[in-house]
């Protein structure tokens, strides 16, 4: 008998899509913490390239000055915080991912769910940093940088990085709701039960059809005095 090849359904698709993205978003979001280029200023003919760790200036890098308090590093600190909370999140949620893309059979609707709530949180802590740099990086801070009257605008590659994993994490997360609620692979919400679903012998209704009942009361045979 000719084997006949599993049919790539929608599921399958969303999957996949939830995969590349999920592992991309985590990809950008470990190079957006480790690479100094989340804002770059050219000060005297020297570029400077700022990270949420250290401050660079032509390849020479110093930590950052964490003494100023409640200063300017705190925003950088936070920025860092949550960078490093949405490398956590988003790494889980590649784990749910490749678990589903091997296991698909075994309840998809829960690890689907599992992965949505873990991109979820990713998505908001990747936001929430690129948007504590995006303050940090607008305000005008007396020697925090550089000097009075300058700001960080010209964003660099890595805050580009973690403003793109979180568009990608948000993405993949209603791929995941979206698995949730479409069938494409094995039987679940949206797709029907199949003929074969039901054993060699049918389902209860066609089995009811084979089968006459009686109907109506009935009377029994009573014992003669």
């Amino acid at each position: 008998a000719k084997m006949s090849r599993p049919k790539f359904g929608i599921r399958d698709a969303l999957i996949c899509g939830e995969v590349a993205m999920m592992i991309t978003a985590f990809a950008l979001a470990i190079s957006a913490c480790l690479i100094p280029k989340w804002s770059v200023v050219t000060v005297n003919g020297n570029n400077i390239e700022v990270g949420i760790w250290e401050i660079c200036t032509n390849g020479n890098c110093v930590d950052w000055n964490t003494s100023d308090g409640l200063g300017c590093y705190a925003w950088v600190g936070a920025t860092a915080a949550f960078s490093i909370i949405s490398i956590c999140a988003l790494f889980i949620g590649v784990v749910f991912a490749l678990i589903l893309l091997l296991c698909i059979k075994l309840v998809p609707q829960l690890i689907a769910g599992c992965m949505f709530y873990f991109g979820i949180w990713a998505a908001i802590a990747c936001l929430i940093c690129w948007i504590m740099w995006w303050v940090f990086a607008n305000q005008d801070w007396d020697n925090c940088v550089l000097a009075a009257g300058q700001k960080l605008e010209n964003y660099n590659i890595s805050f580009w990085m973690q403003v793109v994993a979180s568009v990608l994490a948000g993405i993949a997360s209603c791929l995941a709701c979206c698995t949730c609620c479409v069938g494409g692979s094995g039987w679940g919400p949206g797709k029907k039960k199949s003929k074969d679903d039901d054993g060699p012998y049918g389902t209860d209704n066609e089995m009811d059809e084979k089968h006459e009942y009686p109907s109506g009361n009935l009377q029994y045979p009573t014992a003669e005095a």
